[in-house]
């Protein structure tokens, strides 16, 4: 049996949603504008953690069942087009692109040849572009 707290589920999931917007801070922004958005975002965080009572509640479910929904999340992704496996709608040749640009470029993301910058809602792609860059 695997044990998932709700408090654990709760702090990975504001985790989850800040960190593109710390990235993008991080990356983006100038520094005398990135330093206090760090703040704000670290300062909410802990206020959400410091604010919410700790209860012991939790869900118990079955290694098998984990690894079963895991399973299917995998094959779902996969099945999506995701990672260029299957078959992939026409938009994905531009979701395909900034993803390339995000992880190959440095960031912020500038087109020298155009003088421009790369303007495109990053949200989605910050994160495993990050990812990507580390490895």
């Amino acid at each position: 049996m695997i044990r998932i707290k709700y408090s654990d589920v709760r702090n990975i999931s504001c985790l989850y949603l800040l960190a593109p917007f710390a990235l993008f801070a991080a990356a983006w922004l100038k520094w005398f504008v990135s330093v206090p958005c760090l703040l704000l975002l670290a300062a909410g965080l802990y206020r959400q953690r410091r604010d919410k009572p700790t209860s012991g509640r939790s869900v118990c479910m079955r290694a098998a069942a984990v690894l079963l929904l895991a399973l299917i999340s995998l094959i779902w992704c996969q099945s999506a087009g995701i990672g260029g496996f299957f078959y992939q709608s026409p938009d994905h040749n531009y979701r395909n692109a900034v993803f390339h640009d995000l992880v190959s470029h440095s960031w912020p993301v500038v087109y020298e040849r155009y003088d421009t910058g790369m303007v495109y809602y990053l949200g989605i792609w910050i994160v495993p572009a990050a990812a990507g860059r580390l490895l």
